[in-house]
């Protein structure tokens, strides 16, 4: 027998005693009460069970979003560390090649320095142009473009010391200045990538709590 007919023979039991309308009145307050706390009871649980589902459904969709994310900023990551080697390189290719002192090599020709300087610049630039290109797409918008740029100013650097014939001081001046630029572009750009290598970090804790499952 459940509890609603319980109650239906509990109320018509009273009645059949004859008991007066005060007993009445006890017995129906009584009732009342036990429906209330069945009803509060269902309404609690059936809310329990509906608030565990679109946790759990949250949940998982928070296990996706930092999944994706997490992949896509160690992409990033493997990308840039690609990158900074290639730059390296080419950076100090770039300086070498009109550098306001340097040590020579009595044995070696001016134009043999020349082509051997201007080889290695050639040799850097293409692999950091080749890395360049096939991990651009892996890269924040910000990052690329500070990249770009420097890669600009080495060509430009490369360009003017090919076409040089002579050992002008004004020449070499020209150069220090690009130089300094060139390096306070690679230092923002270092600044840049330390700031994404801790984003990095941070989702990559925020994914491992959502797998922890808290």
């Amino acid at each position: 027998m459940d509890t609603s007919s319980i109650l239906t023979a509990v109320a018509s039991f009273v009645v059949s005693l004859g008991g007066g309308a005060g007993i009445c009145l006890m017995m129906s307050s009584w009732i009342g009460r036990l429906w209330a706390d069945r009803l509060m009871a269902q309404e609690t649980e059936k809310f329990r069970k509906n608030t565990e589902r679109e946790l759990e459904l949250l949940r998982s969709e928070h296990r996706k979003t930092f999944h994706i994310h997490s992949l896509q900023f160690e992409t990033e990551f493997h990308a840039l560390r690609s990158l900074w080697a290639k730059l390296g390189e080419a950076s100090v290719a770039t300086s070498a090649l009109r550098p306001m002192f340097e040590m020579v090599d009595q044995n070696e020709s001016k134009e043999s320095r020349k082509i051997r300087k201007g080889n290695w610049f050639i040799e850097s630039y293409r692999e950091l142009e080749v890395s360049f290109a096939s991990e651009r797409p892996f890269i924040s918008e910000d990052l690329e473009m500070e990249i770009a740029s420097i890669m600009a100013i080495m060509l430009e650097e490369y360009i003017d010391f090919d076409e040089m014939d002579d050992g002008k001081i004004i020449r070499y001046k020209e150069a220090k200045e690009r130089i300094k630029k060139m390096n306070a572009s690679v230092e923002s750009l270092s600044k840049l990538i330390r700031m994404r290598i801790g984003l990095i970090s941070q989702v990559n804790a925020e994914a491992d709590v959502v797998k922890s499952g808290i």
